[in-house]
């Protein structure tokens, strides 16, 4: 089987997405490569080609302008955000963490 390349920012997912054409292919990536579905990916690292699941979506997601790479930490996205005017000011109301407060 052919290798894969890791693009930036892109996740197991993203990878699945655009080389299989459906994101249930992210299972058979892992497995395939022994890795688990949520391990971040470096750019440029090779990884074992699936079979596609959906031809017609690997192949919109093949062409040159259309690379999924949502594997964005929150620094990435603030700088973004920033870059395009968008108010990040609200972003620290909802993290990772859970509390009560919501209801109280």
């Amino acid at each position: 089987m052919m290798k894969l390349t890791v693009k930036s920012n892109q996740s197991l997912m993203d990878m699945a997405v655009e080389h299989c054409g459906a994101f249930e292919a992210v299972v058979d990536l892992a497995f395939a490569n022994d890795i688990s579905i949520t391990d971040a990916l470096e750019t440029a690292s090779e990884i074992e080609e699936v079979d596609v699941f959906d031809e017609k979506t690997a192949k919109l997601f093949g062409n040159l302008y259309n690379k999924p790479a949502t594997a964005l930490t929150k620094i990435e996205i603030r700088e973004f955000c920033d870059a395009v005017g968008f108010n990040t000011a609200d972003f620290g109301t909802f993290d990772y963490t859970f509390d009560d407060k919501f209801y109280k």
